[in-house]
Protein backbone atom coordinates (compact mmCIF):
# COMPACT_ATOMS: atom_id res chain seq x y z
CA UNK A 1 0.00 0.00 0.00
CA UNK A 2 1.23 3.54 -0.72
CA UNK A 3 1.84 5.61 2.32
CA UNK A 4 3.59 8.75 3.21
CA UNK A 5 6.02 8.27 5.45
CA UNK A 6 6.53 11.28 8.05
CA UNK A 7 9.13 12.25 11.59
CA UNK A 8 7.22 13.41 13.75
CA UNK A 9 8.05 16.62 15.54
CA UNK A 10 7.51 17.67 19.21
CA UNK A 11 4.56 19.50 18.46
CA UNK A 12 2.71 16.59 16.45
CA UNK A 13 3.43 14.25 19.48
CA UNK A 14 -0.38 14.27 20.23
CA UNK A 15 -1.04 13.02 16.83
CA UNK A 16 0.60 9.44 17.80
CA UNK A 17 -2.24 8.45 20.88
CA UNK A 18 -3.41 5.31 20.44
CA UNK A 19 -0.07 4.16 18.61
CA UNK A 20 2.05 3.89 21.39
CA UNK A 21 2.50 4.27 25.14
CA UNK A 22 1.95 7.43 27.25
CA UNK A 23 5.17 7.85 27.88
CA UNK A 24 6.91 7.38 24.80
CA UNK A 25 4.30 10.72 23.79
CA UNK A 26 5.68 12.95 26.66
CA UNK A 27 9.39 12.22 25.61
CA UNK A 28 8.54 13.24 21.89
CA UNK A 29 6.24 16.13 23.56
CA UNK A 30 9.67 17.26 25.62
CA UNK A 31 11.87 17.03 23.02
CA UNK A 32 13.97 14.23 24.64
CA UNK A 33 16.42 12.42 22.09
CA UNK A 34 13.28 9.57 20.62
CA UNK A 35 13.05 8.92 17.03
CA UNK A 36 9.60 8.45 15.64
CA UNK A 37 7.76 8.14 12.09
CA UNK A 38 3.84 8.28 11.22
CA UNK A 39 2.51 6.72 8.15
CA UNK A 40 0.08 8.55 6.52
CA UNK A 41 -2.79 7.81 4.36
CA UNK A 42 -5.18 10.08 2.78
CA UNK A 43 -4.07 12.33 5.64
CA UNK A 44 -4.75 9.57 8.45
CA UNK A 45 -1.73 8.16 10.51
CA UNK A 46 -2.25 4.30 9.81
CA UNK A 47 1.02 3.54 11.63
CA UNK A 48 3.76 4.83 13.83
CA UNK A 49 7.18 3.68 14.84
CA UNK A 50 9.70 4.99 17.98
CA UNK A 51 12.74 4.28 19.39
CA UNK A 52 15.55 5.51 21.03
CA UNK A 53 19.49 5.20 20.30
CA UNK A 54 21.20 3.39 23.18
CA UNK A 55 25.05 2.74 22.89
CA UNK A 56 25.42 0.71 20.13
CA UNK A 57 22.09 -0.06 18.95
CA UNK A 58 18.64 1.68 18.39
CA UNK A 59 16.10 0.05 20.26
CA UNK A 60 12.80 -0.43 19.30
CA UNK A 61 10.49 0.92 21.63
CA UNK A 62 7.49 0.60 19.86
CA UNK A 63 5.71 -0.31 15.77
CA UNK A 64 2.09 -0.07 15.65
CA UNK A 65 -0.23 -0.53 12.18
CA UNK A 66 -3.96 -0.47 12.94
CA UNK A 67 -5.87 -3.38 12.08
CA UNK A 68 -7.14 -2.67 8.74
CA UNK A 69 -4.16 -2.12 7.42
CA UNK A 70 -1.81 -4.68 8.48
CA UNK A 71 -0.38 -7.17 6.21
CA UNK A 72 0.39 -4.46 3.05
CA UNK A 73 3.65 -3.38 3.77
CA UNK A 74 3.07 -0.43 6.06
CA UNK A 75 5.19 -1.75 8.79
CA UNK A 76 8.28 -2.68 6.26
CA UNK A 77 8.41 0.71 5.19
CA UNK A 78 8.52 1.88 8.55
CA UNK A 79 11.47 -0.13 9.25
CA UNK A 80 13.20 1.00 5.80
CA UNK A 81 12.86 4.70 6.75
CA UNK A 82 14.22 4.21 10.19
CA UNK A 83 16.97 1.34 8.63
CA UNK A 84 18.01 4.50 5.42
CA UNK A 85 19.09 6.59 8.53
CA UNK A 86 20.54 4.71 10.83
CA UNK A 87 23.05 3.47 7.67
CA UNK A 88 26.66 3.70 7.66
CA UNK A 89 26.21 5.34 11.20
CA UNK A 90 26.94 1.70 12.74
CA UNK A 91 24.15 1.28 14.79
CA UNK A 92 21.66 -2.14 15.06
CA UNK A 93 18.23 -2.33 15.64
CA UNK A 94 16.99 -4.45 18.80
CA UNK A 95 13.08 -4.52 19.39
CA UNK A 96 12.45 -5.31 22.75
CA UNK A 97 8.58 -5.83 23.68
CA UNK A 98 5.78 -7.02 25.66
CA UNK A 99 2.81 -8.50 24.35
CA UNK A 100 0.06 -11.29 25.17
CA UNK A 101 -2.61 -12.70 22.51
CA UNK A 102 -3.13 -12.05 19.05
CA UNK A 103 -0.36 -8.43 19.19
CA UNK A 104 1.84 -11.07 20.53
CA UNK A 105 1.61 -13.41 17.78
CA UNK A 106 0.94 -10.56 14.95
CA UNK A 107 3.93 -8.69 16.17
CA UNK A 108 6.27 -12.02 16.56
CA UNK A 109 5.58 -12.78 12.95
CA UNK A 110 6.09 -9.41 11.85
CA UNK A 111 9.63 -9.35 13.34
CA UNK A 112 10.69 -12.66 12.12
CA UNK A 113 9.46 -11.53 8.22
CA UNK A 114 11.77 -8.74 8.71
CA UNK A 115 14.80 -10.46 9.26
CA UNK A 116 14.95 -10.22 13.46
CA UNK A 117 16.19 -13.05 15.53
CA UNK A 118 15.07 -13.33 18.93
CA UNK A 119 17.80 -13.39 22.33
CA UNK A 120 17.33 -15.89 24.71
CA UNK A 121 17.47 -15.42 28.39
CA UNK A 122 17.31 -11.78 28.38
CA UNK A 123 16.67 -9.59 31.47
CA UNK A 124 14.76 -7.66 32.53
CA UNK A 125 11.59 -10.39 31.12
CA UNK A 126 7.91 -9.81 31.57
CA UNK A 127 6.47 -13.14 33.36
CA UNK A 128 2.24 -13.95 32.57
CA UNK A 129 -0.33 -15.82 34.28
CA UNK A 130 -2.83 -16.05 37.24
CA UNK A 131 -2.44 -15.68 41.24
CA UNK A 132 -2.26 -18.58 43.05
CA UNK A 133 -5.45 -19.93 44.62
CA UNK A 134 -3.38 -21.09 47.62
CA UNK A 135 -0.40 -20.77 48.83
CA UNK A 136 1.62 -22.79 51.54
CA UNK A 137 2.79 -21.17 54.48
CA UNK A 138 5.81 -22.68 56.05
CA UNK A 139 6.59 -23.15 59.60
CA UNK A 140 9.70 -21.45 58.82
CA UNK A 141 7.99 -18.04 58.05
CA UNK A 142 6.42 -17.41 61.47
CA UNK A 143 9.52 -18.06 63.64
CA UNK A 144 10.39 -15.14 65.80
CA UNK A 145 13.53 -14.47 64.00
CA UNK A 146 11.55 -12.74 61.32
CA UNK A 147 9.00 -11.14 63.98
CA UNK A 148 11.18 -7.99 64.09
CA UNK A 149 10.40 -6.44 61.01
CA UNK A 150 7.61 -4.31 60.25
CA UNK A 151 5.68 -5.04 57.14
CA UNK A 152 3.05 -2.45 56.23
CA UNK A 153 1.03 -1.69 53.15
CA UNK A 154 2.28 1.23 50.98
CA UNK A 155 -0.65 3.38 51.99
CA UNK A 156 0.62 3.61 55.62
CA UNK A 157 4.13 4.19 54.84
CA UNK A 158 5.56 8.07 54.74
CA UNK A 159 6.68 9.13 51.35
CA UNK A 160 9.86 10.06 53.19
CA UNK A 161 11.11 6.57 54.00
CA UNK A 162 12.12 5.85 50.57
CA UNK A 163 14.63 8.96 50.47
CA UNK A 164 17.26 6.51 50.77
CA UNK A 165 15.80 3.78 48.17
CA UNK A 166 15.33 6.92 45.41
CA UNK A 167 18.63 7.68 45.74
CA UNK A 168 20.16 4.32 44.41
CA UNK A 169 17.38 3.42 42.27
CA UNK A 170 19.54 4.34 39.15
CA UNK A 171 21.08 1.46 39.98
CA UNK A 172 19.77 -1.68 37.72
CA UNK A 173 19.09 -3.95 40.77
CA UNK A 174 16.60 -1.43 42.23
CA UNK A 175 13.32 -2.09 40.49
CA UNK A 176 11.79 1.27 40.17
CA UNK A 177 8.54 1.56 39.35
CA UNK A 178 8.50 4.17 36.54
CA UNK A 179 5.39 6.51 37.94
CA UNK A 180 6.75 6.45 41.19
CA UNK A 181 6.11 4.70 44.69
CA UNK A 182 3.06 6.83 44.43
CA UNK A 183 2.41 6.73 41.02
CA UNK A 184 -1.45 7.12 40.04
CA UNK A 185 -2.23 3.41 38.71
CA UNK A 186 0.10 1.84 42.21
CA UNK A 187 -2.83 0.00 44.19
CA UNK A 188 -1.64 1.28 47.85
CA UNK A 189 -3.52 -0.88 50.04
CA UNK A 190 -1.64 -4.29 48.57
CA UNK A 191 1.81 -2.96 47.89
CA UNK A 192 3.73 -3.86 50.57
CA UNK A 193 6.92 -2.84 52.42
CA UNK A 194 9.46 -4.25 54.87
CA UNK A 195 9.95 -1.69 57.41
CA UNK A 196 12.74 -1.31 60.05
CA UNK A 197 13.04 1.87 62.16
CA UNK A 198 13.15 4.40 59.79
CA UNK A 199 13.56 2.87 56.48
CA UNK A 200 12.35 0.83 53.78
CA UNK A 201 14.24 -2.47 53.51
CA UNK A 202 11.98 -3.97 50.87
CA UNK A 203 9.18 -3.88 48.79
CA UNK A 204 6.13 -5.00 46.58
CA UNK A 205 5.00 -2.68 44.04
CA UNK A 206 1.44 -3.56 42.66
CA UNK A 207 -0.40 -1.24 39.73
CA UNK A 208 -3.85 -2.19 38.32
CA UNK A 209 -3.56 -1.55 34.91
CA UNK A 210 -6.03 0.26 32.70
CA UNK A 211 -6.87 -3.09 30.89
CA UNK A 212 -7.55 -4.94 33.89
CA UNK A 213 -4.38 -6.44 34.35
CA UNK A 214 -2.50 -5.97 37.50
CA UNK A 215 1.46 -5.66 37.19
CA UNK A 216 3.83 -6.40 39.96
CA UNK A 217 6.18 -3.17 38.73
CA UNK A 218 8.39 -3.77 41.64
CA UNK A 219 9.89 -6.57 43.66
CA UNK A 220 13.06 -5.70 46.23
CA UNK A 221 14.76 -6.63 48.97
CA UNK A 222 18.03 -5.54 50.97
CA UNK A 223 17.70 -8.37 53.21
CA UNK A 224 19.44 -11.14 53.26
CA UNK A 225 16.90 -13.26 54.96
CA UNK A 226 14.69 -14.43 52.15
CA UNK A 227 11.80 -15.42 54.48
CA UNK A 228 10.98 -12.31 55.29
CA UNK A 229 10.68 -10.85 51.88
CA UNK A 230 8.77 -14.11 50.99
CA UNK A 231 6.32 -13.25 53.90
CA UNK A 232 6.08 -9.69 52.50
CA UNK A 233 5.17 -11.29 48.92
CA UNK A 234 2.18 -13.67 50.38
CA UNK A 235 0.69 -11.00 52.54
CA UNK A 236 0.57 -8.74 49.26
CA UNK A 237 -0.84 -12.13 47.01
CA UNK A 238 -3.31 -12.71 49.84
CA UNK A 239 -4.62 -9.24 49.69
CA UNK A 240 -4.14 -9.04 45.89
CA UNK A 241 -6.77 -12.24 45.66
CA UNK A 242 -8.81 -10.00 48.07
CA UNK A 243 -9.45 -7.06 46.51
CA UNK A 244 -9.44 -8.62 42.59
CA UNK A 245 -10.33 -12.34 42.74
CA UNK A 246 -8.58 -15.32 41.60
CA UNK A 247 -8.71 -15.16 38.32
CA UNK A 248 -7.39 -11.85 37.56
CA UNK A 249 -4.25 -11.88 34.68
CA UNK A 250 -1.04 -10.67 36.43
CA UNK A 251 2.27 -9.41 35.20
CA UNK A 252 5.90 -9.13 37.06
CA UNK A 253 8.63 -7.98 35.95
CA UNK A 254 11.98 -10.51 36.74
CA UNK A 255 15.65 -8.57 36.78
CA UNK A 256 17.34 -11.98 36.97
CA UNK A 257 16.52 -15.36 37.84
CA UNK A 258 16.47 -14.94 40.93
CA UNK A 259 13.50 -12.68 40.79
CA UNK A 260 12.25 -15.16 37.91
CA UNK A 261 12.33 -18.20 40.38
CA UNK A 262 10.14 -16.08 42.95
CA UNK A 263 7.98 -14.87 40.36
CA UNK A 264 6.71 -19.17 39.38
CA UNK A 265 6.10 -19.32 43.16
CA UNK A 266 3.11 -16.67 43.03
CA UNK A 267 1.79 -17.32 39.46
CA UNK A 268 0.38 -20.32 37.98
CA UNK A 269 0.37 -21.31 34.38
CA UNK A 270 3.55 -18.97 34.26
CA UNK A 271 5.20 -17.88 30.68
CA UNK A 272 7.00 -15.10 28.92
CA UNK A 273 5.23 -12.45 27.28
CA UNK A 274 8.33 -9.87 26.98
CA UNK A 275 10.97 -10.64 23.75
CA UNK A 276 13.73 -9.20 22.60
CA UNK A 277 14.76 -9.64 18.86
CA UNK A 278 17.84 -8.03 16.87
CA UNK A 279 17.52 -7.56 13.17
CA UNK A 280 20.17 -9.24 11.03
Amino acid sequence: MDVDIYRISPKQADTLEGFMSADAINAIREGLPVTAFAAVKDGIIVGALVGVIDEECFVLDSIYVLREYRRKGIGTRLLNVLEDILEGEGYFIKASYSAIGEDEIALKSFLVRNFFVEEENNYPKYLYGTLFEAMTYDKILRSKAIDKYKISPLSQVEPKLFNAVISKANHRDIPFPKGGFYGESVVPDISMCVLDKESVKAYIIIEYMKDGMIEVSALWSSLEDPRIMMRMIMIAVTKTKEKYGDDTPIVIVALNPVSEKIAKTIIRHIRTCSYTYVKL
